[in-house]
């Protein structure tokens, strides 16, 4: 990124940068699997603040899907909430299936732990916003579940995910 984005004094170099980005996202791993996450974004233009000519490195979503599937499947939490959404709204190439959605979105909301006030919070909030939705509407092959859909909203909000927190502004409290 510091090739790709001109960071640290460093000049852009985006041939460079790509070619890095490439390098580390062939070589992905359990210890490293962020590579393979960016150079999806970058292969469909999705990488905010960075703009890669086609000349350098041509669109390919499938390209960009594997990738996708590659960092997820390395326990990636972005990567999984990310393919959550797009078997949610049939984007990257993916199919519309609900169940396939809370699948993503249900691995990365147990991911990623994080340490917020002197407790320990572990999930994506927009992959458990994710959930709160589907669980809010109910899809094919899992129910509507209000008391879910609370829970997983509750759990973003705590992260300060601000649509969380104005959906908890907006419910009536599960608390008796």
């Amino acid at each position: 990124m510091l090739k790709l984005l001109g960071q640290k004094g460093y000049p852009v170099d985006v041939p460079g940068g790509v070619n890095f980005l490439f390098r580390s996202a062939a070589k992905a791993d359990l210890d490293a699997p962020q590579g393979a996450y960016i150079f999806a974004l970058i292969l469909v233009g999705e990488l905010n603040g960075v703009n890669v000519p086609e000349s350098i490195l041509p669109r390919d979503e499938k390209a960009a899907l594997r990738m996708l599937e590659k960092a997820s499947f390395l326990g990636f939490c972005h990567a999984q909430q990310k393919l959550g959404t797009a078997y949610e709204h049939g984007t990257w190439g993916c199919a519309n299936d609900p169940q396939l959605s809370l699948h993503y979105y249900s691995l990365a909301a147990k991911q990623g732990i994080q340490i917020r006030y002197r407790r320990l919070i572990s999930g994506d909030p927009e992959a458990m916003m994710g959930l709160s939705k589907w669980y809010l509407c109910g899809g094919e092959g899992f129910n509507q579940s209000e008391e879910l859909a609370y829970k997983y909203a509750e759990r973003a909000a705590k992260l300060g995910l601000p649509h969380a927190e104005f959906a908890m502004g907006m419910a009536p409290s599960q608390r008796s």
